[in-house]
This record gives C-alpha cells, structure tokens and sequence, in this order.
C-alpha cells in the first residue's frame, strides 16, 4: 500500500465509511497498523521458513495468532542485509 503512512490515510478514509480493513503482508508494520486501529480487528500473515527468507530481522514472531510487542526503537527490529542472498530460487 506504499508503506505505513499510505496505510494510515487507508485506515482513516476506511474509518469515514465505515469499513473494516484487513491488511495482509508478511512485515511487521502491518501488524502494528492492526493492533493500533479499531477499524482493522486483525492480519493476516504468511510464516515464511526461517529467518534467512526476511527482508527484517527481530520481528516477534506470530503465536497463536498473537505478537509481543518489542520495546526497542521504532518497530524494534532491523534490516536483514543478507536478505536474498542465501535464497535458492
């Protein structure tokens, strides 16, 4: 959706109508979207293999349907610098 202010304008004019958004992706940033918006009652998520496959490192995993949130800086995780390197196509 072009990262998380766009989603933010999304769930605001989704807000003004009346409309539940769902968001979907496999980042965190969603998540936190989700969790901060009464009009997105949940996310969906795609759990992919290990941590070699993530563009960021540090993201809580999903348990049960549920994350812990960090209490570092920002969404508390960092980029993997090794993202798509190690991947076998």
């Amino acid at each position: 959706a072009g990262g998380v202010t766009e989603m933010r304008k999304i769930i605001a004019y989704a807000k003004a109508k009346n409309v539940m958004v769902i968001p979907h992706a496999h980042c965190m940033p969603t998540f936190h979207l989700s969790i901060s918006s009464l009009m997105s009652p949940f996310a969906e998520t795609l759990l992919i293999g290990d941590e070699r496959g993530r563009l960021f490192l540090g993201e809580p995993p999903v348990i049960n349907g549920t994350i812990t949130l960090s209490d570092k800086p920002g969404f508390g995780y960092e980029l993997n610098p090794d993202f798509g390197r190690r991947l076998e196509f």
